[in-house]
């Protein structure tokens, strides 16, 4: 086999050759680089899908939104005993807040039948529907809930004004006072007056609020 190829390379030219050397080079290359994308094309992958893999997790949990609405007994007037209904709605919601049992509330503020929303850490869907029950607004009819189970972020942090979370070592710090993380909903200047849920609509004639 070898004295037939040296027999057919005596009979070509110098050109030849050439052509044929050049022909076979470049063959082998495309060869060479077909090995090399075959070789590293999975490394390359392999280090996409690691750092996707690095990316951080958030630790999951399951809250209770609570919509509500505007009640059977909802009505725009501002009377002595929607004063002192509104006011038990304020102080309801700062009850299950110092508990633990609220996260975070407030109102919607387009005047619409959807009033507002709480987000409750509660065990079930049942001890939530149970602590709005106690709502002197839900008890008189003003307000109305539906309850949703809500799955996101653990914990969810309400902040007084001035505070901020440290977070050092998987653990949560609070600067300037150490109270409950819902402590502060809302507007406090204004729980009576100015930000009342179910009161009514804002009058656009005259910039009253309900």
């Amino acid at each position: 086999m070898a004295s037939y190829w040296y027999f057919i390379l005596q009979k070509l030219s110098i050109f030849e050759i050439d052509l044929l050397t050049g022909i076979l080079m470049e063959k082998m290359f495309k060869v060479f680089c077909l090995f090399a994308f075959l070789i590293l094309a999975p490394v390359s992958f392999g280090q996409n899908d690691t750092s996707k893999a690095k990316e951080p997790e958030y630790e999951m949990t399951t809250y209770y939104m609570v919509f509500l609405y505007k009640g059977d007994k909802w009505t725009p007037e501002r009377t002595a005993e929607t004063e002192a209904i509104q006011k038990g709605h304020m102080d309801n919601i700062t009850r299950l807040s110092n508990e633990g049992k609220l996260i975070l509330a407030g109102p919607f503020m387009d005047g619409k039948d959807l009033r507002g929303i709480f987000v409750m850490k509660t065990e079930t869907l049942e001890e939530a529907q149970e602590l709005c029950n106690t709502d002197p607004a839900v008890k008189a009819g003003r307000l109305k809930v539906e309850i949703k189970p809500w799955y996101s972020a653990k914990g969810i942090t309400v902040l007084k004004k001035g505070e901020k979370v440290v977070r050092e070592q998987g653990t949560e710090n609070r600067e300037q006072g150490t109270g409950n993380s819902g402590q502060e909903i809302g507007n406090r200047e204004q729980r009576t007056g100015n930000r009342e849920w179910g009161i009514g609509n804002r009058d656009q004639g005259t910039g009253n609020r309900e």
